[in-house]
């Protein structure tokens, strides 16, 4: 289980990854996301190398006032332990309220 940003003090956006080991129940952290994300849908694409996760839209922080949907989506790439712009979406969305994917 990957925990993907999501929202710290102050309702500031945050950019930290967890991922939750249910054998040995422990947390591990994981490479931050290039930016402050919120609310973003998350999916397991196969690769040619095993899983990977993405991450598809979401609010991100452009400054202090305001919060702005985004098109963006971020791959992790497991071999170079980094996320990485993928892609974008039609549209800015932020729909999620919290996403969970098992890998």
């Amino acid at each position: 289980m990957w925990v993907v940003g999501g929202w710290g003090a102050g309702a500031k956006m945050i950019s930290s990854v967890e991922s939750y080991n249910i054998a040995t129940d422990t947390w591990t952290k994981r490479p931050s996301l290039p930016v402050g994300l919120a609310a973003c849908s998350l999916a397991v694409l196969p690769t040619s190398k095993g899983l990977s996760l993405a991450t598809l839209g979401g609010y991100y922080h452009m400054d202090e006032k305001w919060k702005y949907p985004t098109d963006t989506c971020f791959r992790y790439d497991r071999e170079m332990r980094c996320w990485a712009y993928e892609s974008t979406l039609r549209l800015p969305k932020a729909r999620c309220g919290h996403a969970m994917v098992t890998v």
